[in-house]
């Protein structure tokens, strides 16, 4: 279907990540057996599903044309005759989301043990948060134990975080004995000797035994992690472990990067920030510095974020080195896109450059309190849009 990967994989700071389209279309995939009829699309939100008895699972994909966010849900009827679906009268329902952004395992939602009705239909809850979601539901009674990793998809170096970790018993059996660990990993193992890891409140890298969990039940465990300041801008891995005497243990990991914030002065790359909402790498326009610089900002929502570190509060200028060639529906017109800075927009006007080989510099002044602060540059729908990103610095 994107036979160029086009959306499908995006540039961080320490290389090259999936994306939430990446993982819908990876769902696409798991989605054997047959495909079951749906009520399709519903104002703007379609839906697409499939059963596979053999496996014992429904999937559900859905998404919004129109960026819808809110509450949603997705209503399974017929499943008195899905006898491998259903148990004591219930079925095992997770909502995954796959946000359009950096993505190394979609984000479990929800996951709960739900009552079938008298008629044999379930309605499972979801949400949207972002306007560029997807969700897929799974009805699967095959990984009935869950743990999720709710850790940022970027750290900073400097930093500190708190990062639960969620196990859920999904079986139909008690649990006892429950102790989850968490753990920082790197392919060089040299790179996360300085992050530390403990449990809150005791402390270690291992939190407290659960000594009993029901079915249905969860229990969360919260770690607080710091990441040094000479923390390597690589790739990371948490892993968490939780030991189940009745079962054994079951491991989760989650992949994050450690960034460093662009400093005062220095050329900060485009593509070396977050890409979202179908901005991506380019190299076909010669000129540019870094790896490359953001093209495809040529319809609304696209945009790249980046992280600059500033010492004291106060006004800065930002530079936006860009380029703005002929095509587009604003060719004879300057392009405009949206600067956004400690939750301030503001529009910023970039003049037509006559090529895309033709480089030029924008500037707009921006007000940041102390310490690290995200940038963003997008194409909003006010903008005009429709021109390249190659690097941003910022000076005071």
């Amino acid at each position: 279907m994107i036979p160029n990967l086009t959306g499908l994989l995006t540039h961080a700071q320490t290389g090259w990540a999936p994306t939430g389209n990446w993982w819908a279309m990876r769902t696409y995939a798991q989605m054997t057996g047959s495909l079951v009829e749906t009520s399709q699309q519903v104002d703007s939100m379609a839906i697409t599903a499939a059963k596979d008895p053999s496996k014992g699972q429904a999937i559900a994909l859905l998404g919004d044309i129109n960026g819808y966010t809110g509450d949603a849900s997705v209503t399974f009827t017929v499943l008195n005759s899905a006898a491998y679906l259903v148990r004591q009268g219930h079925v095992h329902a997770t909502v995954y989301r796959m946000p359009d952004a950096a993505l190394y395992s979609p984000i479990v939602e929800s996951s709960a043990d739900l009552p079938v009705a008298s008629d044999g239909s379930v309605t499972v809850p979801a949400q949207f948060l972002g306007a560029h979601d997807a969700l897929a539901v799974f009805l699967s009674w095959t990984d009935p134990q869950t743990t999720a990793i709710h850790a940022p998809e970027e750290v900073v170096a400097g930093n500190s975080y708190d990062v639960p970790v969620v196990f859920t018993n999904g079986s139909d059996s008690q649990d006892t004995q429950v102790q989850t660990s968490l753990a920082v990993t790197a392919d060089n193992p040299a790179d996360a000797q300085g992050i530390t890891v403990n449990c809150v409140p005791s402390g270690g890298d291992t939190c407290a035994t659960v000594s009993h969990l029901a079915p249905g039940e969860s229990t969360t465990a919260m770690f607080h992690v710091v990441v040094p300041s000479g923390t390597p801008a690589v790739a990371y891995r948490f892993v968490s472990t939780t030991n189940l005497v009745n079962h054994g243990p079951l491991t989760v990991s989650n992949s994050v990067d450690v960034v460093s914030p662009c400093a005062l002065g220095a050329d900060c790359e485009a593509e070396n920030g977050q890409l979202a909402g179908g901005a991506c790498l380019a190299t076909d326009h010669p000129g540019y510095t870094g790896a490359g610089f953001v093209a495809c900002l040529t319809s609304v929502g696209a945009n790249v974020t980046q992280q600059f570190g500033v010492p004291t509060a106060g006004t800065y200028t930002l530079d936006l080195r860009y380029a703005a060639g002929p095509n587009g529906p604003s060719a004879q017109l300057d392009r405009t896109a949206t600067v956004t800075a400690a939750g301030v927009s503001q529009q910023i006007v970039l003049p037509k450059t006559g090529s895309w080989n033709t480089w030029a510099d924008a500037t707009v002044t921006v007000t940041l309190p102390a310490g690290v602060d995200d940038i963003r540059v997008a194409y909003s729908n006010t903008d005009r849009g429709w021109f390249n990103l190659d690097h941003l610095v910022l000076s005071q």
